[in-house]
């Protein structure tokens, strides 16, 4: 009699789909949502199980990445028609026709914010922390101790009256 149900024991062929549907830009929750898959529970139980399925995983998710990279210049590049419907105060309804730029830009930037999430070493933005000049230790302490907080942490001369 054939199983019915959520695959739940980990095999190569279900792990293959679930890399591949990642690969192709499916989320974890919306492949286990999916019939016939393993649940969300169950494809994060194998990552934390299987050191063979962490590195496909691993891969999917950076072809994933690609594939959102490629979508915005399908995104940017394509010219989408919209009207843009605007009610004046007056009650005036002005409708303009024309390329749909905010939708577009809101789309193109919401992938580059989840290309910088998901793979932060490639997309994500570069900060630069070196330092080009020069400084003496000399005068890193005469600085820190000018600071006013610096200045309560010294310890404080105590006087005593003569009775």
């Amino acid at each position: 009699m054939a199983k019915i149900g959520r695959p739940t024991t980990y095999n190569l062929d279900t792990a293959d789909l679930v890399c591949t549907a990642i690969a192709e830009g499916a989320s974890v929750r919306s492949i286990g949502a999916r019939p016939g898959m393993p649940s969300t529970r169950v494809i994060m139980k194998w990552l934390h199980i299987h050191d063979e399925f962490v590195q496909r995983y691993a891969r999917a998710c950076e072809a994933r990445t690609w594939k959102l990279a490629e979508e915005t210049l399908e995104i940017a590049d394509k010219v989408i028609a919209a009207e843009k419907v605007t009610i004046k105060p007056n009650g005036d309804v002005e409708r303009v026709t024309g390329d749909a730029v905010e939708r577009s830009k809101l789309m193109v930037e919401t992938r580059l914010k989840l290309m910088a999430t998901l793979n932060p070493k490639r997309f994500g933005q570069k900060v630069d922390v070196n330092h080009s000049g020069t400084i003496t230790l000399e005068a890193l302490i005469t600085r820190s101790m000018e600071t006013p907080a610096v200045q309560q942490h010294v310890a404080p001369t105590i006087e005593h009256e003569d009775d």
